[in-house]
């Protein structure tokens, strides 16, 4: 649950990390370990919804991404 707090927080409502440790009364160091953790989970949800595929780049902290398709990934 902490995880997706911390992600609200800092990608829906537009808080900075230092902002977001201060209202959780935590350290920056525990939300960037939150955002790490968030994007993993969702990087990893979004494999399993596309099959067949792989995410390989997160652009711009994690706005866009590289999705491949396996005739791409044949050639890596």
């Amino acid at each position: 649950p902490m995880c997706a707090t911390v992600f609200s927080m800092v990608r829906e409502q537009g808080m900075t990390y230092i902002e977001v440790s201060t209202e959780l009364d935590i350290t920056v160091h525990t939300v960037k370990y939150h955002m790490k953790t968030a994007l993993s989970k969702i990087k990893a949800e979004l494999e399993d919804h596309y099959h067949d595929t792989k995410i390989v780049d997160w652009y711009a902290a994690g706005q866009m991404m590289l999705i491949l398709g396996p005739s791409a990934l044949s050639g890596l």
